[in-house]
């Protein structure tokens, strides 16, 4: 018994010091593949951003094309349409990043034919130069990305239950932002597509995660990726700014008919924000709702006063999202945090009963070995 422990015991050290080898090295791998998938997702989106610039600075200087684009509305339509198919190629394709480069092909017109119908509304309006700030916001929303990682959810679980949420807006408000621009309601037109354009630039980091990461039923692990709730946390900020802008001049009336069609339009948003981002994001966005109430009163004399009275009623429409969204938040919790658990604790069950067959198997063999040399000394 004594030869058997001594046997045993450097094996026992052996067998830990290559499970700890094989763990470190599976983490290694892990944090690497991560770091590979930000640097594609960056790299690509600086691309689309490059593309929406050019766009706009060409339509800008180069009034030509502008008044071209304008003359034939039928391809406002057309890129319209292009850009919805676009979008349901990119997320419901199930393996979409083994098409290259048809992948790289179809976000490549996504970004272009949206960057278009942007720049030629816009071009259009007096919303041009306020729509700049969407850069900003972007260029903002890497960051964000990069350093929030750990706060997520599997956000493919949220494109499969509220995929046509996300799409019938992109696929129809280009042609409803034509239609508005056709029976000349400029105005409208402006406010419209200013409140609803963060809407659009949702996407724009999500598809490329998508694509990158095999379409819509890929599987995100819930510690690795914040591309969700980041481009939510951007969004409410993004459309914040522009209810802001555009409140400019207008009556109080048209103000809040705007900021209830936002709230209505982005509940399912504020949803998924809740559940996949961390609390302290969820009151910087109260605080910067504040500020958006706040300049909405061009008296200075008033202001405060105004500021006051908006404040409470945003409070109140706050207090009712989160009534609604407190309803809503248990049953998908739940479902996830148990699907996690369940995964887990098979995945480590597993693990285990590996590690428990190779050193029952190990033990095994050091008695055979061990009585056949006790054997071969009797004899």
């Amino acid at each position: 018994m004594e030869v058997l422990t001594s046997l045993s015991e450097p094996i026992n050290k052996t067998f830990d010091r290559h499970s700890e080898n094989v763990e470190l090295g599976e983490r290694a791998r892990r944090n690497e593949d991560r770091k590979r998938f930000y640097i594609k997702v960056l790299i690509l989106f600086l691309i689309q951003l490059c593309i929406m610039i050019f766009v706009f600075f060409t339509f800008h200087y180069i009034s030509v094309i502008k008044q071209w684009i304008g003359g034939h509305l039928w391809l406002m339509y057309f890129l319209g349409l292009v850009n919805g198919y676009n979008v349901i190629i990119l997320l419901r394709v199930p393996t979409i990043e083994r098409f290259f480069p048809f992948n790289a092909i179809t976000l490549s017109i996504f970004a272009l034919f949206h960057s278009i119908i942007v720049a030629q509304l816009t071009s259009e309006t007096d919303a041009f130069t306020k729509s700049l700030s969407f850069f900003f916001i972007l260029i903002t929303s890497t960051v964000i990305f990069v350093f929030t990682t750990r706060y997520s959810h599997d956000i493919t679980d949220y494109f499969d239950q509220y995929f046509y949420v996300f799409t019938i807006p992109l696929v129809l408000m280009p042609a409803f932002i034509v239609v508005f621009a056709v029976k000349g309601f400029e105005i409208m037109l402006t406010k419209v597509f200013m409140a609803f354009a963060s809407i659009h630039f949702l996407f724009f980091l999500s598809i490329t995660a998508q694509t990158l990461q095999g379409g819509h039923s890929i599987e995100v692990d819930q510690q690795d990726y914040v591309l969700g709730s980041m481009q939510i946390f951007t969004e409410i900020i993004c459309s914040s700014l522009s209810v802001t802008a555009l409140s400019d001049g207008s009556t109080s009336s048209e103000y809040y008919w705007f900021t209830t069609i936002f709230l209505i339009f982005n509940i399912q948003l504020a949803y998924f924000f809740i559940l996949a981002s961390h609390p302290t994001l969820t009151i910087i966005i109260i605080w910067c709702c504040f500020n958006a109430f706040e300049f909405n009163s061009n008296d200075k004399n008033t202001k405060w006063v105004e500021t006051t009275k908006n404040m409470a009623v945003a409070l109140k429409i706050i207090k009712k999202s989160i009534k609604i969204i407190i309803k809503m938040v248990p049953k998908n919790t739940k479902k996830i945090i148990k699907s996690d658990q369940v995964q887990g604790n098979a995945l480590v069950h597993h693990h285990r009963k590996q590690q428990d067959y190779i050193y029952n198997k190990l033990i095994h063999e050091i008695e055979i070995t061990t009585k056949a040399k006790i054997n071969s000394t009797k004899d």
